[in-house]
């Protein structure tokens, strides 16, 4: 009986592989299929945008990003008041790190299509990853005025309040993300965050376990409840919600950046050491790994490696190790 449920497993295993493997290969048949259907298209018909266009949202969802915004400039050669065609290549201009231009097609898309709430979204979006969070405050709300039942616009403007530090605004956007869906573990997520930056641990605590009865499986979650943990004192909690998170992902550097500060607090200074390394390893020449590593040194009385430590995390920007430094002399 008990081999006859192993291999009961390993064929539910098998028949789960080959229905994904069949699923990326019927996936990619169809917008092979698609890409041939409009590339014949345009042939026949040379004059008809909505054809270029169809082709650079093809091409685009496969990371051809080059052919696509050469389909979608080809569009608005052919019709030049094609918001959608501005949208999408905003899209991809974004998406390869080209932000003005993003900026530029958004905003001509908007001219074109005043209602087009992705436009204003997406617009947001951008001004967020240049440093512009006036900006960025400013579509999110038209975007919320067009559409005031989303709540994905309230937690990006919550976002961008925060950037500025203005907490209360940020909270009160999160709050009405969770009144239009109370199952949105994002608004508890980034509700958290704001509360940590305010000093309002048990709060932060509150949203992060809510946000995990609502996935489980997010490895930050359990990554940055650990954090609080930790700012509380509360090692023992710590290292239970590190260890589940690194349980989900071995090699989720935060996390064993908290653990190796729990260690290092608990005076487990080898097990810090090795912690800390695997950051270094993982990714190499962060600030934070300085720090924390400069701190396990200082506690292990090894002040020499630990100046060089520190002195690295100063030098990336880390108040905290400056300070540290200052105390060292």
């Amino acid at each position: 009986m008990r081999r006859r449920g192993i291999i009961i497993g390993l064929v539910l295993v098998l028949c789960m592989y080959m229905a994904a493997v069949a699923g990326a290969q019927s996936a990619e048949e169809w917008y092979n299929k698609e890409i041939d259907y409009y590339t014949k298209a345009v042939e026949r018909e040379p004059d008809n945008a909505e054809y270029y266009n169809n082709l650079g949202k093809l091409h685009g969802d496969l990371g051809h990003y080059d052919e696509a915004v050469s389909y979608f400039t080809k569009t608005i050669e052919l019709d030049p008041e094609y918001a959608d065609a501005y949208y999408n290549r905003g899209t991809i201009y974004r998406n390869v790190g080209r932000y003005n231009d993003a900026i530029s097609d958004y905003t001509k898309a908007i001219e074109l299509e005043p209602g087009l709430v992705p436009a204003y979204n997406n617009r947001g979006d951008t001004y967020s990853d240049v440093g512009r969070p006036v900006d960025a405050i400013a579509d999110y709300t038209k975007a919320i005025e067009l559409e005031p039942d989303n709540p994905k616009r309230y937690i990006k403007r919550g976002w961008a309040y925060s950037e500025l530090g203005r907490y209360d605004e940020a909270i009160a956007d999160y709050k009405k993300a969770v009144s239009l869906n109370p199952e949105y573990g994002s608004a508890y997520f980034t509700r958290g965050n704001t509360y940590v930056e305010l000093g309002q641990y048990r709060k932060a605590i509150r949203d992060y376990t809510k946000a995990i009865t609502l996935d489980p499986e997010d490895v930050s979650l359990y990554n940055n409840r650990g954090c609080v943990y930790y700012l509380q004192g509360k090692y023992k909690k710590a290292l239970k919600d590190v260890d589940i998170s690194l349980n989900l992902n071995p090699d989720f550097a935060p996390s064993l950046d908290i653990r190796a500060n729990v260690y290092r607090e608990l005076g487990r200074s080898d097990e810090a050491l090795a912690d800390i390394e695997r950051c270094f390893d993982l990714s190499p020449g962060k600030p934070w790994w300085h720090y924390t590593r400069g701190l396990i040194y200082r506690d292990m009385g090894d002040i020499e490696k630990a100046r060089a430590d520190l002195e690295k995390a100063c030098d990336g920007g880390l108040d905290e190790a400056c300070e540290e430094l200052e105390e060292m002399e």
